[in-house]
């Protein structure tokens, strides 16, 4: 297995976390951004988006190919040998797991994504930040007080929701955001640093 991964990519990172996690064992094949290297022919050829990340897989004998982060997480449970991380007969779990996956593409995006996007790197416009950090604000809240009734998001172990969501929170500082009033998320985010096969991203 195979991922096409560049090193302060939030994206990358969900991804190279949820194997890592999972148990598989991976390459991380680096794809240099900053140069193009995702237009590259040679990259086009495996990701025809010019996207990171991307996963490679062999399936039957096929070469297989996952673009987006989120696919690649749903890819990797679906071949894991564990059903725990999206347990889809429990379908109050799976219904929870859904959600947070719905949030980490939408507005977390929205929210912590882009704030990282404009005070880490510059590439949005700085106007845009409050309505970003706002909206992040109110999303640590809801989290927060979803994890005051629950070990972890979605369950009382570690699940699919939390890789997705830690990946992205896990960014709050470059997103020049604070978790000071949020003791429950702190809780939680020292709970999985902590598990078992949890990688630490690439901070700038």
């Amino acid at each position: 297995m195979d991922i096409y991964s560049f090193p302060y990519s939030l994206p990358s990172y969900r991804a190279r976390l949820a194997a890592s996690m999972l148990g598989f064992e991976f390459n991380t094949i680096n794809i240099d951004l900053m140069a193009g290297e995702q237009k590259s022919e040679h990259y086009l050829a495996i990701n025809p988006i010019g996207k990171i990340p991307t996963l490679v897989d062999s399936y039957k004998g096929e070469k297989l190919v996952v673009s987006d982060s989120m696919a690649i997480l749903r890819y990797l449970t679906r071949i894991s040998e564990s059903s725990a991380w999206y347990p889809e007969k429990q379908l109050d779990v799976a219904a929870k797991i859904d959600v947070y996956l719905s949030m980490v593409a939408n507005e977390l995006f929205e929210s912590v994504e882009k704030s990282r996007i404009i005070k880490a790197f510059q590439m949005i416009d700085e106007a845009e930040y409050p309505a970003c950090s706002s909206l992040a604000y109110q999303l640590f809240t809801q989290i927060d007080t979803d994890l005051s009734n629950s070990k972890f998001l979605a369950a009382d172990y570690i699940t699919l929701a939390d890789i997705a969501v830690i990946s992205t929170l896990i960014y709050f500082e470059e997103a020049g955001l604070s978790l000071d009033n949020h003791p429950n998320i702190q809780r939680w985010m020292a709970d999985m640093k902590g598990a078992e096969g949890f990688v630490a991203p690439t901070l700038l």
